[in-house]
């Protein structure tokens, strides 16, 4: 079964990604897999060259590693701890990509992402794409191994899977 998704591509060109109307959310398991927390991420910045064809785009953006948020205090001073992410020494994550390709539900960015100075393959594949003024909202998702980015703090009770939904926002 095909389920290919539909997304409006913007015009080639430069955009730079808009902080206020992008976002990153997050869920996990947590409690040896019996709980879900779920949180965000505010996205600092980014550009996205969007190239005369889909595989000429490249994609980079960052987001504040102090800002993530689980709507638990406690939570989420461990998590901005040493312990786990360490943003006083580490306070960006980054994504780049080099190239957009299609899949046979989408279009697909596979890039790199940067937690705690360690790099690691991520794959995002477009959700949505839709014209906002000014530019484009794109919707994207993947699924991260935090152990791969070197977050490997307390197995067990923090899910060694995050899912990822990014809503970004592109203007020109």
């Amino acid at each position: 079964m095909n389920t290919q998704i539909e997304t409006i591509a913007p015009s080639n060109g430069i955009y730079r990604v808009e902080p206020t109307e992008s976002r990153i959310a997050f869920e996990m398991h947590h409690l040896f897999g019996l709980g879900r927390v779920h949180g965000t991420i505010d996205v600092s910045g980014g550009a996205v060259v969007v190239g005369t064809v889909a595989e000429a785009t490249t994609i980079s953006a960052w987001a504040s590693a102090a800002s993530i948020s689980t709507h638990n205090p406690v939570r989420d001073l461990q998590v901005k701890s040493p312990l786990f992410l360490g943003v006083k020494k580490h306070p960006e994550i980054k994504f780049t990509a080099a190239k957009l390709t299609a899949s046979e539900t989408g279009w697909v960015a596979e890039g790199v992402a940067t937690v705690k100075g360690k790099d690691s393959p991520v794959v995002f594949t477009v959700a949505a794409s839709e014209p906002v003024p000014g530019g484009f909202r794109v919707t994207a998702k993947a699924t991260v191994d935090r152990f791969k980015l070197g977050v490997r703090s307390m197995p067990g009770m923090a899910g060694r899977k995050l899912d990822l939904t990014a809503t970004i926002v592109i203007v020109a």
